[in-house]
């Protein structure tokens, strides 16, 4: 199966190498070939889907041989830089013989094949005596070498691993085996995994092995149930190992207009990656090359879950969705099937511990991800109430405590819905105190630390003039408790109050505004487009002399009356 580039053509394949594809009568790659040497020979790590005759082996033996060619100094005796693994003796052999003539290009090179049917103690011997660069064979024999011979086996040079007919591996129960030889090597490798079919356990093998991974440069678009959840996942996923060089892009209805076709623009450009959106992309969004919709949370409304999963598979493409469902919401199935939507069931594993480990870690360390993890839990939380479909998302049934958990809260917010929630017990707080994370931004923390010293003066200032505020015989909340003076009928003059809810919402409110005409006027003075005095001024953190003199004139005013009352003698 012949492609239309030549070897000859392909800047990744070396002179050398080419001599040797010559003497074997190979002058143009396969499609497989001409996909994956480029990106295995450079520094991605591949998935590839190759079926027999397809040209897989020339596909990672090159890539193998020029990265092992092109080292800066060359590899001692006992020092491996390739391991390629076969899940049969035939196949290893096969690949062996491939093999050996591109690896005898390389001065000083050496490749060793290791499979069964022969004493694992001469293999040993044989290692110990003439040594090997690039090991190939089964899983058995390798996690044997790699055991018995060490430590004189050196693997800390590691380039490349190799995992060949990766779903046949699997299946033929070699996990132990795989496990044994993987642990033992360095992270920093490239690894290709070359199967006839993507199974799941090749995926979570996937998962586990690659660091830089090129699969097919599909876009993702996936939903999320509210704004705050998309600015979370956005702001903490680049940051988390998991998704580790991810392309993400946000969108969402709080956004500016602007800001949303940006977004679209480049997203729509781009090769790859993956966009983060609310609803406000479900409808009308024509996005090229969308392989997958992923629905994180179902829409409130029924009828957005046909236009989000219509964003791919569009003009003829091929694409899939996949929602994410609670066994609770399971009856959403059978909702959708009667609503001609018909849907495949598959029961997942539980989710993965150690990315909300990492989450609260992040959290921990950024007092951005903490508030904003804060705001996806009860945005939410109150979201969830809001579903159309209240008798199949029922908020009573949501397990609050699990949510904050894989959210990565530090401690629970305070807010109604928690009060006799299921699951709220399973929540283990963090044992770093929240008010001690600082911003990760130092401009925002030298901010936030500026509007702290501010409020602890200014709750110092108004203690004393709390007292002094206070009318001759009026005695004050304490003293009237002692005293025994009912407090419970409140005079005209009272001030009516709001409720301690409604009263820290307004003030959470309140500070966020606050915040953000302060960081905005922070910007400015970064720009230079505010001088050090003017921000102080604007911040309030000292005051004009206009100022000065109005609230020298307020403050004797002020004193002149209470000399009239008889507060001052």
């Amino acid at each position: 199966m012949a492609g239309t580039k030549r070897f000859k053509d392909m800047p990744e394949v070396s002179p050398q190498t080419l001599e040797v594809l010559a003497s074997l009568g190979f002058e143009s790659a396969t499609p497989v070939q001409e996909a994956t040497i480029p990106l295995f020979a450079g520094n991605k790590d591949v998935a590839v889907d190759a079926q027999t005759g397809s040209g897989k082996t020339l596909a990672f033996v090159i890539p193998v041989v020029e990265k092992l060619r092109r080292l800066d100094e060359p590899l001692k005796k006992h020092q491996v830089g390739a391991i390629i693994v076969s899940p049969t003796r035939e196949l290893a052999r096969q690949i062996f013989g491939v093999a050996l003539p591109f690896v005898r290009s390389v001065p000083g090179l050496q490749a060793m094949l290791l499979v069964g049917g022969t004493d694992p103690l001469a293999d040993v011997a044989a290692f110990a005596e003439a040594g090997a660069h690039v090991l190939v064979g089964t899983p058995g024999r390798l996690a044997d070498l790699v055991q018995r011979a060490a430590p004189r086996l050196d693997l800390r040079r590691l380039e490349v691993l190799v995992l060949d007919e990766a779903d046949r591996l699997l299946d033929m129960g070699f996990r132990t085996h795989l496990d044994a030889v993987m642990q033992r090597l360095p992270k920093q490798r490239r690894t290709g995994l070359f199967s006839a079919t993507q199974t799941e356990a090749v995926e979570a093998l996937a998962r586990a092995g690659l660091r830089n991974p090129e699969h097919k440069r599909d876009k993702v678009i996936v939903y999320c149930l509210t704004c705050a959840c998309v600015d979370l996942y956005a702001a903490a996923l680049p940051r988390l190992p998991a998704a580790a060089g991810l392309r993400l892009a946000a969108l969402h209805g709080r956004m500016k207009q602007a800001a949303r076709e940006a977004v679209l623009a480049m997203f729509a450009a781009q090769e790859g990656g993956a966009l983060l959106c609310t609803d406000v992309a479900a409808r009308g969004l024509d996005v090229p090359d969308v392989g997958w919709v992923v629905q994180l949370d179902a829409p409130q409304d029924p009828d957005a879950f046909v236009h989000r999963v219509g964003r791919t598979a569009r003009m003829g493409r091929a694409g899939a969705a996949l929602a994410l469902l609670l066994p609770a919401e399971g009856t959403y199935v059978e909702f959708l099937r009667l609503r001609k939507v018909p849907m495949e069931e598959e029961v997942l594993a539980e989710g993965a511990p150690e990315t909300a480990a990492d989450l609260r870690a992040l959290g921990e360390a950024d007092r951005d991800i903490m508030e904003k993890a804060t705001r996806a839990f009860v945005s939410y939380v109150r979201g969830y109430k809001e579903h159309q479909c209240r008798y199949i998302f029922r908020a009573k049934d949501l397990d609050l405590g699990r949510l904050a958990n894989a959210l990565g809260l530090l401690r629970l917010p305070r807010m109604p819905e928690l009060r006799g929630a299921v699951g709220t017990a399973s929540f283990v707080p963090s044992a770093v105190d929240p008010t001690s994370v600082k911003f990760r931004d130092r401009a925002r923390e030298k901010l936030r630390q500026r509007r702290l010293a501010q409020r602890v003066a200014e709750a110092a200032a108004a203690a004393p003039q709390a007292n002094l505020d206070r009318k001759p015989g009026q005695a004050g909340a304490a003293e009237r408790r002692t005293s025994g003076v009912s407090t419970s009928a409140p005079t005209q003059k009272q001030e009516r109050r709001l409720p301690a809810a409604k009263r820290r919402q307004a003030e959470a409110r309140q500070d966020e505004d606050d915040f953000a005409a302060e960081y905005t006027l922070l910007r400015k003075l970064k720009r230079g487009r505010l001088s050090e005095h003017e921000f102080d001024v604007a911040v309030g953190l000292i005051e004009t002399e206009e100022a000065a003199d109005a609230r020298g004139k307020v403050a004797r005013k002020d004193m002149n009356w209470r000399k009239g009352r008889g507060v001052f003698k």
